[in-house]
C-alpha cells in the first residue's frame, strides 16, 4: 500500500549572529532590522523612478521608517510629485503629511 507523503513546509525566523562579525556582541551594530527583513536603513538613497511602468528620472530620495517598523517609505515633497507628472491634487491626505 502506498500512501501520499505530505509535504510540510515552516519558515524559520531569520537570526544573524553577531559573533561571526566580531567576539563582543555589544561591539556590533543593531541586527534586528535584518531580522525582520528590511534590507536597507532610513536614509538618502540614489533611485531610479517610474511611473507607469516608464523611466522618470534618477533622484536622491530620503527614506523614513513612517508609521510602522516593517519599512521604510519614501518622503517626496508635492514639488517633486508634481515635477514628474503626478496630479497632486488627486492625492487625498497629502496636505497632512507635510507636503
Amino acid at each position: 500500500m502506498l500512501l501520499p507523503h505530505r509535504h510540510l513546509c515552516h519558515l524559520a525566523e531569520l537570526y544573524f549572529n553577531p559573533r561571526f562579525l566580531a567576539d563582543d556582541p555589544q561591539a556590533v551594530a543593531d541586527l534586528s532590522r535584518f531580522e525582520n527583513g528590511q534590507n536597507y536603513r532610513p536614509g538618502t538613497y540614489r533611485v531610479d523612478i517610474y511611473l507607469n511602468n516608464g523611466y522618470m528620472a534618477t533622484r536622491d530620495v530620503t527614506f523614513n521608517t513612517g508609521d510602522s517598523e516593517q519599512g521604510i517609505v519614501p518622503c517626496l515633497t508635492r514639488a517633486q510629485l508634481a515635477s514628474m507628472g503626478l496630479n497632486t491634487a488627486s492625492v487625498s491626505g497629502y496636505e497632512s503629511a507635510g507636503g
